[in-house]
């Protein structure tokens, strides 16, 4: 019965950082209504919808030819990579993280209305992790992400489509840079 009443194992909670919480909360609302002023947090709204239409409209044919044996799958494999392009991107060159954050959920909240199909593929695929793996990775970005695309289109080890992805993930980077600093965010 003593057992029972031992308190050694008995965890009291330590509020101590509920004061450093409120700051943090605080300091997120005293920031969104800076972004809202400065008219930052609607030009990232429209950013995320500009960029979803990018998904919709290119995946990067117009650029790199398609090849006439090329499967639907390959086709999704190219708006995965240029779906997850946006996401890192955003995250790269956004001024801040509210910005960043801001513009990747209107980016899926307008794929999710425009293209339900796209949007069931992001969401369904692993691809976005193995894609954050190689941009993380200590080998240059551009090769891993190259790699992977083969693989995941079914062409593991295949240097040609290593090097379509590959260029598919800077010509996507190059985009969503440009349209960021097009939009002169303060």
């Amino acid at each position: 019965m003593s057992d029972y009443l031992d308190d050694d194992d008995v965890k009291v909670l330590d509020f101590s950082d509920s004061k450093s919480s409120s700051d943090d909360v605080e300091e997120l609302i005293d920031d969104v209504q800076e972004q809202k002023q400065n008219g930052n947090l609607d030009k990232a709204r429209q950013l995320g919808e500009d960029l979803a239409g990018e998904v919709d409209s290119n995946d990067g044919e117009f650029i790199f030819g398609l090849d006439q044996q090329e499967s639907g799958d390959i086709i999704c494999q190219r708006r995965l990579l240029l779906a997850f392009v946006v996401t890192y991107g955003l995250d790269r060159f956004c001024v801040n993280s509210l910005i960043a954050k801001t513009a990747q959920n209107t980016f899926l909240e307008t794929i999710q209305q425009a293209s339900p199909s796209i949007y069931k593929d992001i969401n369904q695929q692993g691809a976005f992790s193995y894609y954050y793996l190689c941009v993380r990775d200590g080998e240059t970005p551009a090769d891993g992400v190259g790699k992977t695309f083969a693989e995941l289109c079914g062409r593991k080890g295949d240097c040609v489509y290593a090097k379509l992805g590959a260029a598919l993930y800077e010509y996507f980077l190059t985009v969503v840079e440009q349209r960021v600093i097009s939009l002169r965010f303060q």
